[in-house]
């Protein structure tokens, strides 16, 4: 069985702000095979930020690098194509956002956070 992880904006700026190699600590986190994915809508906002354009070819690469699918949704928002991806998918979703971590455990979603530099389950 595999299961899709959904990475979220700022989970992908902690890669190069906490210099984290989150693919690995994530697939060494399940004890089954795991698909990560990139919605449209989260690298739209990466590039949005000041520091985005300045460290997005380094992210991209890094997804790339690891085979990261990055998925188009019709939702515009992150937040919102996340939660909608997530339930449609059965997927979990790996962010940082407290508030958002707490509108998918509403919803039913599983989430993984890094704690320093360790994944866990909240």
């Amino acid at each position: 069985m595999q299961k899709i992880v959904v990475l979220d904006t700022n989970f992908l700026l902690a890669l190069t702000q906490k210099k984290v190699d989150f693919a690995l600590l994530i697939r060494e986190f399940f004890d089954f095979p795991v698909q990560l994915v990139v919605l449209k809508p989260c690298l739209n906002e990466l590039k949005a930020l000041k520091q985005g354009k300045r460290i997005f070819p380094a992210i991209q690469e890094y997804l790339r690098a690891n085979s990261v699918h990055e998925i188009s949704t019709e939702a515009q928002s992150a937040d919102k194509a996340i939660l909608d991806y997530a339930r449609e998918h059965g997927a979990v979703v790996a962010t940082l956002d407290y508030v958002l971590r707490k509108r998918l455990k509403k919803a039913g979603v599983q989430t993984i956070t890094l704690k320093g530099r360790t994944i866990v389950s909240p």
